[in-house]
């Protein structure tokens, strides 16, 4: 699926997404792969989910998306990639006054649930020894993280 289908924006709220920012950054709609397109619309997309469910405004976007001094049409092209993301979002990504708001449902971004294992671990960890396999079910939940070592 790529961002030009234009089919879900009406149903979005009742579809699953999954949004994948640990790694490489990654959206499947319906359990099938979006296609984000350029690296700036996957940069817009992450530092939306870095703060899902509450208002981005269009500084803090450029600032993500641009090193340095944005461009003059930073707002424009912000709003371009907007337009793209909303023909799969939906209502999910909504447009507030010189901001956007992603809204993610809990379970639907990989960080967020990354956070809350590791949260229910160290829980666990301090009030009973830690079990082979609750380590095991903690280091495979996210394959997409790759740990490396200086080389």
């Amino acid at each position: 699926m790529d961002l030009g289908s234009g089919d879900h924006g009406e149903d979005s709220a009742r579809m699953s997404y999954e949004f994948r920012i640990l790694g490489p950054v990654e959206l499947s709609h319906d359990h099938r792969p979006v296609q984000l397109g350029s690296a700036k619309r996957r940069a817009m997309l992450t530092a939306l989910a870095l703060d899902a469910n509450r208002p981005v405004s269009l500084t803090r976007l450029a600032d993500a998306l641009w090193a340095g001094t944005p461009p003059a049409s930073a707002t424009a092209n912000l709003r371009s990639h907007a337009a793209a993301l909303r023909r799969v979002l939906g209502d999910r990504l909504v447009a507030r006054v010189r901001a956007y708001e992603l809204r993610i449902e809990p379970g639907e971004l990989d960080a967020a649930e990354f956070a809350r294992l590791a949260t229910g671990q160290r829980a666990a960890a301090g009030s009973a020894p830690r079990s082979r396999c609750g380590a095991v079910r903690w280091a495979t939940a996210f394959p997409a993280v790759r740990l490396s070592t200086p080389g």
